[in-house]
């Protein structure tokens, strides 16, 4: 159901019961899991954009991070060991509040190996980082930033975007899981 489906009615009522979530947070960065469906449909992808810039206007800083199951199941399909790992398989649904909370499972011993991405794997307090799935198979997320057409510092924004994209930021990105494209 999309939004322009529900009334009037309906539509202050939620924004009524989001209000005081909406003044908890304005200010502050939130992680929106970002996977699923809302990947694949051309519906859910928009609203879900629109979604993330009414919380941009509303002052809270959405930081999208990516889900990914659908990828691993291909990844593993394409390998020809989906069949074998299938016993072994747990589709885990459970989110982190924080993303240092999504490797919870692997960090209290329930699960054994999760695969995610590596930015999550680096700062999950009692997880180790194996290594990369190789180059094969590796399902990347190229990054981009985007700013308000009406922004009073843009200027900022480039300076950010050259900053991180500096040799002098390449260690700290690295340390942190990222891996930096070489623009050459």
């Amino acid at each position: 159901m999309t939004t322009g489906a529900l009334s009037t009615q309906v539509k202050a009522q939620v924004l009524a019961e989001a209000l005081p979530w909406l003044t908890q947070l304005h200010g502050k960065i939130v992680v929106v899991k970002y996977g699923g469906n809302a990947m694949t449909n051309d519906t859910l992808r928009r609203e879900f954009a629109a979604d993330m810039a009414f919380l941009r206007n509303c002052g809270i800083h959405p930081v999208v991070v990516h889900g990914g199951g659908p990828q691993i199941s291909a990844m593993l399909k394409r390998l020809g060991i989906a069949q074998d790992l299938k016993p072994k398989l747990r589709l885990d649904r459970s989110e982190g509040d924080v993303p240092e909370n999504v490797f919870l499972g692997v960090a209290n011993g329930e699960v054994e190996m999760q695969i995610g991405q590596i930015t999550e794997i680096v700062i999950s307090p009692g997880v180790d980082l194996a290594g990369p799935l190789p180059s094969e198979i590796q399902n990347s997320t190229l990054m981009a930033v985007g700013i308000i057409a009406t922004s009073k510092a843009p200027d900022a924004a480039r300076a950010l975007i050259s900053f991180i994209s500096s040799p002098s930021a390449a260690a700290v990105l690295k340390a942190s899981g990222f891996q930096p494209v070489d623009k050459n």
